[in-house]
């Protein structure tokens, strides 16, 4: 689901089931995958990293395929999620140590 879509659409019911169950929205985290063709086709990987934290999301999944034969891609990645104003948590990747 694209970030405006999750903002516009998915995240009003997910504050509203909250509410119907007495649980403050602002304590669920919201994770989210992010398919690699979208990933790959965006026109900056940082800007959509932002755009799902702007959106409410707190965790990403995704592969990152170029890393099967780059060895600085997961570099690469961490970089544009901490530009996006991501905080990352748990294990570096391998080829960040």
């Amino acid at each position: 689901m694209p970030p405006d879509e999750l903002r516009d659409d998915a995240m009003p019911i997910i504050r509203q089931r909250c509410e119907e169950i007495g649980r403050d929205p602002d304590t669920l985290k919201v994770s989210a995958h992010i398919w690699w063709a979208q990933l790959d086709e965006a026109p900056s990987r940082a800007a959509l990293l932002a755009a799902y934290r702007e959106a409410g999301v707190s965790r990403v999944m995704t592969m990152v395929r170029a890393s099967a034969q780059d060895p600085g891609a997961l570099e690469a990645f961490r970089e544009d999620a901490l530009e996006a104003g991501a905080e990352l948590e748990g294990a570096q990747p391998v080829a960040a140590r």
